[in-house]
């Protein structure tokens, strides 16, 4: 209730500084603007551009951009409707209704942005452009993908400022250029070296970048792929592709990161990393495209039906992992009574003869916890092993006679079941 009455309070001295401004300036936008900071739960706005500091060229112009934060802390938010700006010398930096400044002459301004009550401003400088330094990366990976590009003015002060967004880009014809929000990129087009070129009042400068390479081909290949047979992933399992590139000195690099992943016939999924999900039973095509269509490697594999589960069972992680069979715990599991908690996990084991850990979806439970304390935690939900950890065995005090027991569903009618005698030694015993 007292935060409800806080927040109504700050809309109507919101709504009154609107008025004020109003019948000062004789703009009705505060209104307006009053009401949508009602309406977005604002707390605060922000000039996003020109930045802080900026040093703005001499007769040039750019668009004041403003967002603004709510009360949940959300921030980046668009505004409905145009701020209320003021230049605090508008003989050095002159502001529209709009929000568009123009450098006049050189000198300092504060520029303020009024929006509903809500109030930001920014100091800016401008001065006389004398160069351009001209940024970039060259292309970043062996497969030529696009990259940032950067104008910075050098002014007559000999103060830099970020000018990307207000100098003119041209490329060679073998690149492109494309405008982000607040930058753009760049990318080429075939294997020559490309001219980047950034222009504004008549100053220029440019960035050579290198060329595509010429890639003779891309070859796709499964993990643990085996000669002269079509990879195998079962419907809900993963199969890792593995991709190379071939130059025309016959130098081969990996590419798996770089390329662009897709598959052709629906039946599985791959992500980017060039991990493959099995969707629906069917024959499928794993395809890698290098670059702007430099070259492409294809790898068909069959996506079979989920083998079904024949049981679960016990192991112990320290004699190795889920699909070491000697791990298995059959019998009994011994521990110490007042020490540290011992670690166990379930796995099951699939009819094409693969295990699969499922201790985290596996329900524990002990037949005295006060004899042999079980975790039956989500490690997801607690994250720090202990003793409430699922598979966590704790004994409390000497005993041959608890019994563990796990069940787990994979859909089906019944739910798989194993247990597992426990014997807790005696504290220090160690027998």
């Amino acid at each position: 209730m007292a935060e409800r009455v806080k927040h109504s309070l700050q809309l109507l001295m919101a709504f009154c500084v609107a008025l004020l401004i109003t019948a000062c300036e004789g703009d009705t936008r505060e209104i307006v603007n009053a009401v949508n900071v009602g309406r977005l739960n604002l707390v605060s706005i922000q000039i996003d551009n020109p930045s802080d500091g900026s040093v703005i060229p001499l007769n040039t112009s750019r668009q004041i951009q403003v967002s603004g934060t709510n009360k949940d802390g959300t921030s980046g938010i668009n505004l409905p409707s145009t701020p209320l700006f003021r230049s605090s010398d508008t003989s050095v930096v002159s502001v529209s209704r709009g929000g568009e400044i123009s450098a006049l002459k050189t000198g300092d301004a504060t520029l303020q942005a009024l929006y509903g009550g809500l109030t930001a401003s920014i100091d800016v400088s401008v001065d006389v452009l004398t160069a351009i330094r001209v940024e970039g990366n060259q292309m970043p990976d062996v497969c030529r993908t696009t990259t940032d590009l950067r104008a910075i003015g050098i002014f007559e002060t000999g103060d830099e400022s970020d000018i990307t967004t207000e100098v003119t880009w041209s490329a060679s014809s073998n690149a492109r250029v494309e405008p982000l929000t607040n930058g753009v990129e760049f990318a080429v087009t075939d294997t020559e070296q490309a001219t980047l070129t950034a222009t504004s009042q008549g100053i220029t400068n440019f960035l050579n970048v290198d060329g595509q390479p010429t890639i003779e081909q891309i070859t796709v290949t499964a993990e643990n792929e085996q000669p002269d047979q079509e990879p195998v992933v079962a419907v809900g399992s993963n199969l890792q592709f593995n991709a190379s590139a071939t130059w025309a000195d016959n130098v081969a690099e990996p590419v798996t990161q770089n390329i662009t992943w897709s598959t052709e016939n629906g039946n599985a999924t791959i992500a980017q990393t060039g991990i493959a999900t099995g969707v629906s039973q069917g024959a499928e095509v794993a395809s890698g495209v290098c670059g702007d269509d430099l070259a492409t490697g294809t790898r068909q594999f069959i996506v079979v039906p989920r083998p079904t589960v024949q049981r679960i069972e016990f192991f112990d992680p320290t004699q190795g992992n889920v699909n070491n069979p000697d791990a298995r715990v059959t019998v009994t599991f011994r521990i110490d009574a007042g020490q540290n908690p011992e670690f166990l996990r379930s796995r099951v084991l699939f009819t094409n003869g693969t295990f699969e850990d499922v201790t985290e979806g596996t329900n524990w439970s002990s037949t005295d916890d006060a004899v042999v304390f079980v975790g039956n935690t989500a490690q997801d939900q607690d994250p720090v092993p202990d003793r409430d950890q699922k598979g966590a065995l704790t004994g409390e005090s000497a005993t041959t006679g608890v019994r563990i027991d796990i069940e787990y569903s994979d859909g089906g009618t019944e739910p798989f079941r194993a247990n597992l005698q426990i014997i807790v030694n005696g504290a220090g015993s160690g027998t």
